[in-house]
């Protein structure tokens, strides 16, 4: 916020009223403020980049929240969470992460906190095309932060594989009752097995 503002803004925290634009009569407000930052403000204030009594006034009753990287417990909540907001917004039916995923995510730095991981679950929830977000569906920049792809790429769980050759065998044999019984041959699997799984899986 520039310094112009930060004093325009001290004065109405202090006189409690506000002027409408052109306007020459001030008006009362009663109101309580809850300001957020990932600044150092008290840093910047000694370093003239904030009023300090603009800092005072504001920094009544502090919270401060640890960055997302110390709180392992709430990603496991946020990525839940997130995962049904972007299920529904782009129509989808991922029903979780899998295990190198997760692991992966919860051991990221995320220097951007929780706009940062939002904005990965957000890209892999698009490039997901099974129940499951898979190694394959990340960013590459997160994949690539202290060798992670090197540490887990090669390592996919029996679901997502299973659920990924099924998809394949029914792309090549077809959907007609004929194609899946070549499809369950091809598998070595039988017709009430291949139904079942059809149907686990939402294929």
């Amino acid at each position: 916020m520039p310094l112009h503002l930060q004093t325009k803004l001290l004065r109405v925290l202090q006189e409690k009223s506000i002027e409408k634009i052109g306007g020459h009569k001030s008006i009362p407000i009663d109101t309580r403020v809850i300001a957020a930052t990932n600044k150092e403000l008290d840093k910047m204030a000694e370093a003239g980049e904030f009023r300090e009594d603009l800092y005072y006034r504001l920094n009544v009753i502090p919270i401060n929240i640890p960055p997302l990287r110390e709180r392992k417990g709430d990603i496991k909540i946020i990525l839940e969470y997130l995962l049904k907001v972007y299920n529904k917004k782009l129509n989808k039916n991922i029903k979780g992460f899998s295990s190198n995923v997760e692991s992966v995510l919860l051991n990221n730095k995320w220097k951007g906190n929780v706009r940062e991981l939002e904005n990965v679950v957000e890209y892999s929830v698009n490039m997901e095309t099974t129940s499951y977000i898979t190694m394959n569906s990340i960013p590459q920049k997160i994949l690539d932060t202290e060798g992670v792809a090197a540490r887990h790429v090669s390592i996919v769980p029996i679901q997502e594989m299973e659920e990924k050759l099924i998809k394949q065998a029914l792309m090549v044999y077809g959907d007609s009752v004929t194609g899946k019984a070549m499809a369950a041959e091809a598998l070595n699997i039988s017709m009430a097995t291949l139904y079942r799984k059809i149907k686990e899986y939402n294929l």
